[in-house]
């Protein structure tokens, strides 16, 4: 999986942390409900000062509504394929009710609706009976409309959710702040109603859930990485989060009860939150030490793989080079032997046919049959060795082109067969033009041969496609084969039928398979006895199993 982190960087997250950080999100958005929801009751049953941490403002009635809207929006959002219509409604209530109480704090209307659930009389923070603090409205404001963007798969809109997501867990983080050091002025703005303690944590956890519930995606990509970049925001962030409030609450406590003063206090913070960082760092650096130390033990083997490979390729040229010079020997050493026998065997019958008995005569044919028999093996043996070696191009081959020239050779060398074929028009495939010649060549002339013994035929190319390649056939009426035996057709030398019944050597089939393999593709064939054979062949698109 894919995800910026920022406009130019692309980030790969890790799919098991994903999924760890979208059931984090949705049990955050499960436990911000049961907090507002515990608030709700309390205020149902008149035990909401039961519920009031001692000190600072209580939580409203409509703030603890807006916590059950959004958190369960967050549970709907990190469902796979969530339903979208039901979290969009929950986020578009809380979001207006932050909107509409931002505009009773800034026009001073009263829209009634503040104690529209319950009627309020603490006194403690509050200005107005029953209203949201201005800095929770915003918040809520901010994270109905993140929760609006955040089922979208636009990137922009993610990243906008975010952004408003991080400004809300701001605003929740400052309040926090707030009643953690007794500084009113941070909870409560302007002196007006101010936000309650455990509304500013569960607009931290809120924030949280958002950004967790797209970590492939944004500002909370890096959390999501593999890499050690995402180590160590692992390490770092909750520790920047959590302790430095671990730290500071006995210190303010020890502060309130009046054991410790204010200076002193500051600096068992500043030195713990020192220690802490410190071991931090190196255990960070630990860890990213023995990433970079795996790393380049993989880069070793690559190293040592390369110079196999390497090896192994200059053993394979070498054993290239001495096929190469086999093939020379071969096509000189051994054929200039064969051409003696045959034209010494033709010059015996010619010059002795009077002394030779028929039987001689027969035998020296045998003899020069023989010979000429051997010299087409050789130069197919040739043409097989020279299909694996020839340097490959690819470009645009017009097939049907192709097949109609090579249907016009057969037809002038055996002008008095009739031989209809059928060649669609308009086929065209991505490969060496000369090898793919070779192989129609040899494709068309099996079945103008195995159609010899009929008195009209028909042979047929087209294209098709083969599990989304394309692919083309050459089909023919002929003599067709026994599928049992179907496995021997693309072997070396390997015939179905004799010779005396159909010519040939038995390389054909073998050269036009390794050449469809050398484009990457396969080839098949299916037929039956005294009904015809059906050759089909693949030939992947440009750049695709080329060898």
């Amino acid at each position: 999986m894919l995800s910026l982190a920022s406009p130019t960087v692309v980030i790969p997250s890790a799919p098991a942390l994903v999924a760890r950080y979208r059931a984090a999100s949705a049990a955050i958005g499960v436990l911000v409900s049961a907090l507002g929801a515990a608030m709700l009751a309390g205020w149902t049953f008149g035990l909401q000062h039961l519920l009031h941490h001692g000190i600072g403002p209580l939580m409203k009635p409509n703030a603890a509504a807006c916590f059950i809207l959004t958190g369960l929006s967050l549970v709907l959002v990190c469902r796979e394929g969530g339903a979208r219509a039901p979290s969009a409604a929950l986020a578009a209530a809380a979001a207006l009710i932050g909107l509409a109480t931002m505009a009773e704090w800034g026009t001073g209307i009263d829209l009634r609706f503040d104690e529209l659930l319950f009627r309020d009389d603490t006194l403690a923070y509050t200005s107005v009976p029953g209203r949201i603090a201005p800095n929770t409205a915003l918040a809520f404001a901010l994270l109905g409309v993140a929760l609006l963007l955040l089922p979208s798969g636009e990137r922009l809109r993610l990243r906008i959710a975010q952004a408003l997501a991080i400004a809300a867990m701001a605003i929740g983080a400052v309040a926090c702040a707030g009643h953690l050091y007794g500084v009113s002025p941070l909870f409560a703005v302007a002196r007006r109603t101010g936000m309650a303690l455990p509304a500013a944590v569960g607009l931290v956890l809120l924030g949280a859930g958002v950004l967790l519930a797209r970590p492939e995606t944004g500002t909370s990509a890096l959390l999501a990485s593999g890499g050690a970049g995402g180590t160590l925001a692992r390490w770092l962030l909750p520790v920047a989060a959590v302790v430095p409030a671990l730290l500071a609450l006995p210190a303010q406590a020890g502060v309130r009860a009046g054991i410790l003063d204010q200076a002193y206090a500051s600096a068992l913070v500043t030195v713990g939150l020192t220690g802490v960082l410190a071991w931090v760092v190196l255990a960070s650096a630990r860890s990213l030490d023995a990433r970079d130390e795996a790393r380049r033990e993989r880069e070793r083997q690559v190293e040592r793989l390369n110079a196999e490979l390497q090896r192994r390729a200059i053993e394979l040229s070498a054993v290239n080079k001495e096929l190469e010079a086999f093939c020379y020997s071969v096509s000189h050493d051994l054929r200039a032997p064969l051409r003696s026998i045959d034209g010494f065997g033709q010059a015996l019958v010619e010059d002795c046919a009077a002394v030779l008995p028929p039987v001689g005569v027969s035998h020296v044919g045998r003899i020069r049959a023989a010979s000429q028999r051997m010299g087409h093996l050789i130069d197919d043996l040739l043409q097989l060795s020279r299909v694996t070696r020839v340097a490959m191009r690819r470009e645009p081959v017009d097939v049907s082109t192709l097949a109609r020239e090579i249907a016009a050779e057969l037809s002038r060398g055996t002008p008095a067969r009739k031989v209809t074929f059928e060649i669609e028009a308009g086929l065209a495939a991505q490969g060496d033009p000369g090898l793919l010649r070779l192989v129609l060549e040899n494709l068309l002339g099996n079945a103008f041969k195995f159609t010899s013994k009929r008195a009209s035929a028909r042979i047929v190319v087209g294209g098709t496609t083969r599990d989304g390649l394309p692919a083309f056939f050459v089909r023919d009426d002929g003599a067709g084969f026994d599928m049992a035996y179907a496995g021997k057709l693309f072997g070396a030398f390997q015939r179905l039928h004799g010779a005396a019944e159909f010519g040939g050597t038995g390389i054909g089939l073998a050269s036009a398979q390794r050449i469809v393999r050398r484009h990457g593709g396969e080839i098949w064939a299916e037929g039956a006895v005294e009904q015809g054979a059906t050759f089909t062949f693949t030939l992947p698109a440009r750049g695709q199993g080329e060898g």
